[in-house]
């Protein structure tokens, strides 16, 4: 008895939904693509990144609740000077 591979993708494990806000708080920039285990990332998981213009923005969190990106903003401002919250639509930041 052999079991067929199913062909749908594995579910997504985010509760980003196409169309919605999501919210990330950037942390840092670099020319380079960094490993998520970068000690530049000082043991935060949850790290992503975009690019923009060649330069990849690494964020840390992902989430649509804004009090929640609060929050992380908090923490993570202690330990990446500059840090901000940024908000992105199907992948891609918006600036309005």
């Amino acid at each position: 008895y052999k079991r067929e591979a199913s062909t749908n993708p594995p579910p997504k494990t985010t509760t980003e939904k196409a169309g919605s806000i999501i919210y990330k708080v950037q942390i840092l920039t670099s020319d380079k693509k960094l490993s998520v285990n970068d000690k530049r990332f000082k043991g935060y998981d949850e790290i992503s990144f975009y690019t923009d213009k060649g330069i990849y923005k690494y964020t840390y969190g992902s989430t649509s609740d804004y009090k929640k990106i609060l929050s992380m903003h908090k923490k993570a401002a202690k330990d990446f000077k500059g840090a901000f919250i940024i908000k992105m639509k199907d992948g891609n930041r918006i600036y309005n």
